[in-house]
């Protein structure tokens, strides 16, 4: 009798997760990007070697963004969410963790290679909106 009892229980217990799970309205634009700040402060703080590569990023973001003002407004959010997809990757947290472990110019100018600003522009728009 406690058998059927307790795969009831477990069934419902079960059910109302996914329902919950499920019910969760999806994270807005600025909250995806507040998100990314703090996983990159926490980032920063255990890898200050990083800093130079965001700031890089940046740079080159702000260089292919040349007169669009627009664009450039995002450089500093866009810099922050590429380096936690990158550290979310595992073909670039192996890249990543290979320069925060020597740090070198020719790290970052390897991780620039998978640098492109249509991978945060979007969301770095919408966050600022």
């Amino acid at each position: 009798m406690k058998a059927p009892v307790l795969l009831a229980t477990c069934l419902a217990t079960m059910l109302a997760l996914a329902v919950g799970a499920t019910a969760q309205p999806p994270k807005t634009p600025a909250q995806q990007v507040q998100e990314a700040q703090q996983r990159n402060a926490e980032s920063l703080k255990q890898f200050p070697n990083l800093q130079p590569m965001q700031g890089a990023v940046k740079t080159e973001c702000e260089a292919k963004a040349s007169d669009d003002k627009a664009r450039a407004a995002v450089c500093s959010c866009g810099a922050v969410v590429m380096v936690q997809l990158w550290m979310d990757d595992k073909f670039m947290r192996k890249k990543l963790d290979a320069y925060i472990s020597k740090p070198t110019p020719a790290g970052i100018k390897d991780a620039l290679n998978y640098h492109s600003p249509d991978l945060y522009t979007a969301l770095c728009t919408a966050a600022a909106k």
